[in-house]
């Protein structure tokens, strides 16, 4: 169980304007669970929010809520909850296949991280990103 300070602090990164910063947080909660049911329903909430970012380093490119799955069914596994039935969620990409993919539709893709997550979310909005089950 968090404490107070330890929960504010981790709901402000959970609820940062910046997607890395949510990532991040979701990381930690993912390996290492606090255990904090008052975590839950923001978790729930980020198992929405289809952000691009970089979710590793090779980069893989995916979105927020494929962290929040794995960070919330961390956090009901050490809760004792059952889980959740797992959701289909398009799958990261490393960088390499990314821009496979988008030169194989045609895209043109910007330089940076910017945009690889800008292809990311071209590809995914074309049907074109591969889906497989969260795990939540």
């Amino acid at each position: 169980m968090l404490t107070d300070d330890e929960l504010r602090e981790t709901l402000d990164d959970l609820a940062s304007a910046d997607a890395r910063t949510r990532v991040i947080m979701l990381g930690v909660l993912a390996r290492n669970p606090a255990g904090d049911p008052r975590l839950l329903p923001r978790l729930t909430e980020l198992t929405t929010d289809e952000t691009p970012v970089v979710l590793a380093i090779p980069y893989e490119i995916g979105e927020v809520r494929w962290a929040a799955a794995r960070a919330l069914a961390a956090e009901r596994a050490v809760q004792d909850l059952p889980p959740h039935a797992p959701a289909e969620l398009p799958s990261p990409l490393s960088a390499d296949r990314l821009a496979r993919l988008a030169q194989e539709a045609g895209l043109t893709t910007a330089a940076g991280l910017e945009g690889l997550q800008r292809a990311y979310a071209d590809l995914r909005d074309r049907g074109l990103v591969p889906f497989q089950s969260s795990g939540s």
